[in-house]
């Protein structure tokens, strides 16, 4: 790993002149990439998974209230440019979703400026990545009932998905620790 332009925390894993860049979305940081990275890597390509500003352990935004979607995708170009990569494979988390999601979806929920970061709030950041990755397992939508909040259809007797260890948790919990998650769900949720 290394750091650079206050992304913190950058997951490399070199093995070849050509670059695959793994985007996250929230909750995910760059740890959840290091599978994908390894199997790349062995196959020859250079990987990259940053952590975008906020999250995880990386630098804040300097203005954390104005931070935008535009600014995750400058600072990607500028990240490149730094390292002398101008060709890459992108994986990303698809968006797409956004604009079609029903009422009480999780991402309708989210883009309502400081409803998520209330329902957020009353939990610590392992909490409610752990709350997340239940909800996100289930074959089904999660979606809350007019007064719900998403972190009040978590059952908390559920256990983690058998693909998310309490190493992985606490992990996240980790990384959440000193980023928090305003930022996070600013962009590109909103």
């Amino acid at each position: 790993m290394s750091e650079l332009f206050g992304f913190g925390p950058l997951g490399i894993a070199f093995s070849g002149p050509n670059a695959v860049v793994f985007l996250h979305g929230f909750p995910e940081i760059w740890y959840s990439w290091r599978h994908q990275m390894v199997a790349v890597a062995e196959a020859g390509f250079c990987a990259l998974a940053p952590d975008f500003r906020g999250y995880g352990l990386s630098n804040p935004p300097l203005e954390p209230g104005k931070a935008s979607f535009a600014d995750l995708l400058k600072d990607l170009g500028a990240l490149l440019d730094a390292l002398g990569i101008d060709k890459v494979f992108l994986v990303v988390i698809p968006l797409h979703i956004m604009s079609i999601s029903p009422e009480g979806f999780y991402i309708s929920r989210w883009r309502v400026p400081g409803r998520a970061e209330a329902d957020f709030g009353r939990l610590d950041a392992k909490t409610v990545v752990r709350n997340i990755y239940i909800l996100f397992s289930r074959s089904e939508i999660p979606i809350a009932a007019e007064n719900q909040e998403i972190m009040d259809i978590v059952n908390p007797s559920t256990p983690l998905p058998p693909w998310f260890t309490e190493g992985d948790l606490e992990e996240y919990g980790s990384l959440y620790w000193k980023s928090g998650l305003r930022t996070a769900l600013k962009a590109p949720y909103r």
